[in-house]
């Protein structure tokens, strides 16, 4: 215990399959970054006929993003981002003078419920291989998009099955605190959105940040690590490389 008298404040006394012991709280630095991922754009390159191709292949992304990595989509309900376009989306309602952002939040809607369907598609994923061999890319957004594919691609067969919560020990479930002093979760910051562009984008943004401002901690990637002085070889890379 004296060999680690650093950040005396995260070492705990865990109790796990049967063992009892002390040890100190890791977490991966996620820089306190709301990464939302569009899926509007995603729509617009499957649309135009010249640009399909390097589209599919987007879509093998999101599928693996969303089907194995657990990613939380924003038109189902148990999203953070679900409640919060529903919030604005009466506060819209209630104010006359929002043709524009009714508008973007009808587009929203219509073309969110036509990508989660391609998104949970499970064919979309089978095809990742395929879809990867198959792009000549023929322009710098392909070159990028290929680049992105192939880092994604690794990670699946790398760690066919593992989700981004793998490390994910919510606070709510192992601190006791009061209700209105819950942390910032894990699907508050990562999951899909509409649009990173535009008046309703910019909306979501601040009222995301304006709650955040709220709460007391944020849950990230934790690992507990057993100080029994053997050296811990473990890390963050899946988390880092996603």
């Amino acid at each position: 215990m004296k060999q680690h008298k650093q950040d005396w404040k995260e070492i705990r006394l865990i109790h796990h399959e049967n063992k009892t012991y002390f040890a100190k709280e890791r977490r991966y630095d996620t820089g306190h970054s709301l990464y939302y991922i569009p899926v509007i754009p995603l729509y617009t390159v499957l649309q135009k006929s010249k640009s399909k191709e390097v589209g599919q292949l987007l879509l093998s992304v999101y599928a693996y993003l969303f089907q194995v990595l657990g990613v939380s989509y924003y038109r189902i309900d148990n999203c953070y981002l679900f409640s919060i376009y529903e919030m604005l989306e009466n506060w819209i309602l209630e104010d006359e003078e929002q043709e524009e952002s009714l508008s973007e939040m009808n587009e929203a809607k219509e073309i969110g419920d036509l990508m989660k369907d391609l998104i949970t598609d499970p064919n979309n994923l089978q095809q990742f291989d395929k879809r990867l061999k198959k792009l000549n890319p023929k322009d710098d957004f392909e070159n990028q998009a290929l680049l992105v594919a192939n880092s994604f691609f690794e990670l699946y067969n790398k760690f066919p099955n593992l989700r981004i919560d793998r490390n994910y020990y919510p606070l709510q479930l192992r601190e006791e605190s009061e209700e209105d002093q819950r942390p910032i979760m894990l699907d508050d910051y990562l999951s899909f959105c509409a649009s990173i562009r535009g008046n309703l984008f910019d909306t979501i943004v601040d009222t995301a940040n304006s709650e955040f401002q709220e709460y007391c901690e944020m849950d990230e990637p934790t690992r507990f690590v057993p100080i029994d002085g053997k050296k811990d070889n473990e890390n963050f890379d899946f988390e880092d490389k996603v």
